[in-house]
């Protein structure tokens, strides 16, 4: 069942969200926006994949895990290399599963991202080329809303330290610049600016 929505607490952090239908009916005064897209973003971990909702009001910008907030309860489904393995219809299956929560969310875009674990599945030969195909046209078929990145270690890298100066720059009161040291369930990830650098002279480690 739906849960009563919780506006985001003070630091943006912890907030409960569900259906717009639910939201609307228990906190009126709450207006989503229409001039940002809602965006469902689903991160392929090598142990599990998960989904984020973001979406805009008249308090900020906001994220919620997917599955409650389309009243589903904790959305998780299994890693995208198990998936790629089991063959089309584990293929299909996981994606109808993204659709159902584009519908319930009413996304109006996606971004599916794979990174650490499907890289080194496919370095192994765990997983080939054409089966991330059959994933790709599958998404499209579906889900043509949604974009799949597979990110390359590098880019791995940059994007959470991207997310890392986000909030850095909104919520720290601490001296700047900062680093990133990030441990995934394959890789780990080190951003950091070389002695007296700056935010243009970015070095990135993968380990």
């Amino acid at each position: 069942t739906d849960q009563a929505f919780m506006p985001p607490t003070a630091d943006g952090f912890g907030a409960v969200s569900v259906h717009p239908a639910a939201r609307q009916a228990n906190a009126p005064n709450i207006v989503i926006s229409t001039e940002w897209p809602i965006t469902l973003i689903v991160d392929c971990g090598s142990g599990f994949t998960r989904a984020k909702v973001f979406y805009t009001d008249s308090q900020g910008v906001h994220s919620a895990e997917a599955g409650q907030y389309c009243g589903l309860g904790y959305w998780k489904q299994p890693p995208l290399v198990q998936v790629l393995q089991q063959g089309p219809t584990a293929v299909t299956a996981f994606v109808e599963s993204l659709q159902k929560l584009m519908g319930l969310s009413r996304s109006s875009r996606a971004v599916v991202g794979a990174t650490g674990g499907l890289r080194e599945a496919k370095a192994k030969g765990d997983v080939s080329a054409s089966m991330i195909a059959v994933f790709e046209r599958a998404l499209l078929d579906l889900v043509p809303n949604a974009e799949f990145r597979f990110l390359t270690a590098e880019q791995e890298a940059e994007a959470e330290f991207n997310g890392v100066l986000h909030v850095a720059d909104l919520y720290l009161d601490a001296p700047q610049p900062v680093g990133l040291i990030s441990g995934g369930g394959v890789t780990g990830q080190l951003a950091d600016y070389p002695p007296k650098g700056s935010r243009t002279a970015l070095l990135f480690f993968v380990v």
